[in-house]
């Protein structure tokens, strides 16, 4: 009876472990897939013909803009925030996002990082959809889902660990806000609602830079990292 138990214990355990290695691989692949559709993309549309047709592209670009005009330019002003951000020209800011970027690259000073409560697929997928991926590589997305902001913000920190390397927080939750506090990085509130003291659009460098100063202190030379 006990022996009986024990091997349909084992056997179930077997069971799992083949199910879930093979649920891993497929997820593997897909996450594989997507990567590659990433490193492709130098443009929106460019790499959205390599999986839909001129029809799909169209349709999207009028959702896009549909909704870009509903939220008083966010998606719009979103992307030219980042690329104010990262300091480069879109040719430059392109070939900076499809690389996996690190304090290392002595060409990189600054680099947009996304930290999401998503799962990673999805959260690439939108990547891809909201026309952010010549701005933020997938090797800079990063999944909160499991761990928490506050792990995935260690791990950025140590790979990007460097004196001279200064960190920002932009969002509009309290586990991000929570987070970078715990952190001693600045946090920049932002609120899609109109009439709010934190609305976005409207966040400029000159607010960053406040934010910058109150926790960092104002830099000896323009030329230091930020």
């Amino acid at each position: 009876m006990s022996l009986s138990f024990v091997q349909a214990k084992a056997y179930k355990r077997k069971y799992i472990d083949k199910t879930l290695c093979v649920w891993l691989a497929r997820r593997s692949s897909v996450s594989k897939e997507l990567m590659h559709l990433f490193d492709q993309m130098k443009t929106f549309v460019p790499g959205l013909q390599n999986i839909l047709d001129q029809e799909t592209i169209k349709h999207w670009d009028e959702l896009y803009d549909k909704t870009d005009e509903y939220t008083d330019r966010w998606l719009s002003s979103a992307r030219t925030f980042l690329k104010e951000c990262l300091g480069e020209d879109e040719d430059a800011v392109s070939s900076i996002a499809s690389s996996d970027t690190s304090y290392n690259s002595t060409n990189v000073k600054h680099v947009n990082v996304l930290v999401t409560s998503g799962s990673l697929i999805p959260s690439l997928v939108k990547c891809l959809l909201f026309r952010l991926d010549s701005l933020i590589s997938h090797g800079n997305v990063y999944s909160s889902w499991e761990v928490g902001k506050i792990q995935c913000f260690r791990w950025i920190k140590e790979r990007f660990n460097h004196p001279n390397v200064r960190f920002c927080v932009f969002g509009d939750g309290w586990e991000e806000c929570e987070a970078a506090e715990i952190m001693r990085w600045p946090f920049v509130k932002i609120d899609p609602r109109p009439g709010k003291l934190h609305r976005f659009p409207g966040l400029t460098l000159t607010t960053v830079s406040h934010y910058f100063s109150v926790v960092y202190g104002r830099p000896n030379s323009e030329n230091e990292d930020g």
